[in-house]
């Protein structure tokens, strides 16, 4: 008897305790069900973004990542351009405000963000993601640090300067696209003769100034001489083919230009070509976007697309690359996955393909057919295009300097356009301000 009433006490236990397990497990089933589907506040990541304001080209990536990414919100913090530019290094520094990611240029104050230890290495992506193959050797180059390794990748890229030309000015002065400097200047007198001024920039602004210099260094001293200059293995600019530049920029100055052209701004110089009144046009391929040159021409304006001609036969006319716009990854934020995510969604194929929804500028994968692109740009863009790949490129001296060289340079070539130095005396004042511009970095 003892026996069965403690095998029924037993059974009693076992039942009461099942029971329970049921009731706690299908509490459970129901708090999965409820759930699914939906992420928890850990499951949600975001990413921030640093930029300056009005960077239209990123805050499309932007909303592109999130599509593909509903679980990801990338949070874009805007900064005023000249206040971003002098405070890079601080921001990535920040234990506060430092980003995920950094939109910025891969010279000027760059070096000095490296060298701070803001950033992450960007070199496994280089391997993984493919660039090595998908970009221009240079365009690699020209993120490859001292130390050898990548710590930013460019994501677009422009030609630098373009020749733009009215092609009804043109016709009426009787003339054709110059192969040659002498033609160049051949044709000044007769584009006058019609009524036009025969070439104007926004020389004021530095970003011109600097143009004109750079491409006149590339058209007048050897390849090995330039590569030199790239390297920064010389400083020299006394040396007779670098004079013989600055006589060409001052010939340019008397017989194409207007008087007081190094004081005409970007925005005045867009305004006298696209109002008929000068022939030539020197600015870099994004003025043909809808917001400049492109957006600014009468309907009826004929639109014409050159590289700058031929100086010396042994220097092929190829066209000037600029690939120093990039994205960076910022070091011990803790989101770094995240971050490479991002950084090789922007450089992915398909991405790069489709940035011409958004800018004038290329994609900088040099693997995208021209055919992928003629949906998204403008006739005259497309052309641009053609003509940058089929002539080749050159990197620009410009984009080798820090931020103060700009400025520098820029004074000195408005001194020689408007006569206040000769040829000779901008020789040996250029090789002075680059020495001592190296000389304060030092």
């Amino acid at each position: 008897m003892k026996r069965f009433m403690y095998s029924i006490c037993l059974l009693a236990i076992i039942l009461i305790v099942g029971v329970a397990c049921s009731d706690n497990s299908a509490s459970n089933d129901e708090n999965d069900v409820g759930n699914a589907g939906v992420s928890s506040e850990n499951d949600e990541r975001t990413l921030t973004l640093s930029l300056p304001a009005g960077n239209l080209l990123m805050e499309w990536v932007a909303d592109e990542f999130m599509n593909e990414h509903p679980d990801v919100t990338v949070q874009i913090d805007e900064y005023d351009g000249d206040s971003y530019t002098q405070n890079i290094v601080r921001l990535l520094n920040s234990e506060d405000d430092r980003p995920d990611v950094a939109w910025y240029w891969t010279t000027g104050f760059y070096e000095d963000v490296v060298s701070s230890g803001a950033l992450v290495p960007l070199d496994d992506l280089f391997e993984s993601e493919g660039w090595y193959d998908a970009l221009h050797q240079s365009t690699v180059e020209s993120v490859t640090s001292p130390d050898g390794h990548k710590y930013a990748v460019p994501i677009e890229s422009i030609s630098s300067p373009i020749l733009y030309y009215n092609k009804a000015a043109f016709r009426e002065a009787g003339v054709e696209v110059p192969t040659t400097y002498d033609e160049l200047f051949e044709i000044g007198p007769e584009l006058r003769e019609a009524g036009y001024i025969p070439w104007t920039s926004g020389l004021s602004d530095a970003s011109q100034a600097t143009q004109l210099f750079d491409i006149n260094l590339r058209r007048h001293v050897s390849e090995e001489h330039y590569q030199q200059f790239m390297n920064h293995e010389t400083l020299d600019f006394t040396h007779e083919d670098t004079v013989e530049m600055f006589n060409t920029i001052r010939r340019m100055a008397d017989e194409l230009m207007d008087p007081g052209a190094a004081g005409v701004g970007e925005a005045e110089a867009r305004q006298i070509f696209a109002q008929g009144r000068a022939a030539m046009y020197s600015d870099g391929s994004w003025q043909a976007g809808p917001n400049a040159l492109g957006g600014e021409l009468p309907e009826d304006f004929e639109l014409g697309v050159a590289l700058y001609p031929e100086f010396r036969s042994d220097v092929d006319s190829t066209a000037g690359f600029y690939d120093r716009t990039g994205i960076m990854i910022v070091e011990g934020t803790g989101n770094e996955e995240l971050a490479k995510e991002f950084v090789s969604f922007t450089l992915s194929y398909d991405v790069q393909s489709r940035i011409g929804e958004t800018t004038s500028a290329f994609p900088i994968r040099a693997d995208i057919a021209v055919e992928e692109l003629e949906d998204l740009y403008p006739e005259i863009v497309i052309e641009m295009y053609e003509l940058m790949q089929g002539a080749g490129t050159h990197g620009l001296y410009n984009s080798t300097w820090y931020g103060e060289y700009r400025s520098n340079a820029t004074q000195l070539i408005q001194g020689l356009v408007i006569g206040s130095l000769t040829p000779e005396e901008m020789g040996e004042e250029f090789t002075n301000m680059v020495e001592e511009v190296v000389e304060f970095r030092e």
